[in-house]
């Protein structure tokens, strides 16, 4: 009986092994401390932004030699000021979210703001309506009409025939014209007394 009874007993403590190693790890830490210290010794809190563009339901976020459809460049951030360069060029700055218009074409964008600033090269800005989903819904509005296979197989060879007879009557008028301009150079008559 008592061999049974420690079977048991090491049975519970595999399974309640088994159990404690396959519950997720909980780990407790204390947020991460700010270095930043503004004037009069007071933590500024850390700055963070972002960019995007959209098309109808579509999102594009901003990144180096990305391809953003959209003429809006969308600005969220949660930084005192956020300056935004085009080309090199000052385009705007804001405290708060923001909105630029960018024409189409290949850009250089800066993003900058406190300390930090980040450049995203060769950024492809494309108008704001997807093309291939405007011509398909035109190919699907429009109901284009199609001609029957026997039509265009007749279509073509009447095509054919004509051509054929017009190459043989330019053919014979351009022969014809060089015979006849050669016999008229070289015809000679012989006069006879």
């Amino acid at each position: 009986m008592k061999e049974g009874k420690s079977t048991h007993k090491g049975l519970w403590f595999v399974v309640l092994v088994a159990v404690g190693s396959l519950l997720p790890a909980v780990s407790g830490q204390s947020p991460p401390v700010d270095d930043n210290q503004g004037e009069e010794g007071q933590n500024e809190k850390s700055c963070l932004f972002y960019a995007y563009t959209s098309s109808e339901n579509h999102r594009f976020l901003l990144g180096p030699n990305s391809s953003m459809f959209g003429e809006r460049l969308m600005i969220i951030h949660n930084c005192q000021e956020v300056e935004i360069f085009l080309d090199g060029f000052f385009e705007a700055s804001s405290g708060s979210n923001f909105s630029i218009v960018i024409e189409p074409g290949i850009h250089n964008i800066t993003i900058s703001s406190n300390s930090t600033e980040i450049t995203f090269e060769n950024v492809v800005f494309y108008p704001e309506r997807l093309d291939w989903e405007f011509d398909y819904q035109f190919i699907q509005e429009s109901k284009p009409t199609f001609i029957d296979l026997e039509t265009s197989k007749t279509q073509a060879n009447w095509a054919v025939i004509v051509g054929i007879i017009i190459v043989w009557v330019l053919n014979v008028y351009v022969y014809w014209s060089l015979i006849s301009s050669y016999v008229d150079r070289n015809f000679i008559e012989e006069v006879v007394q």
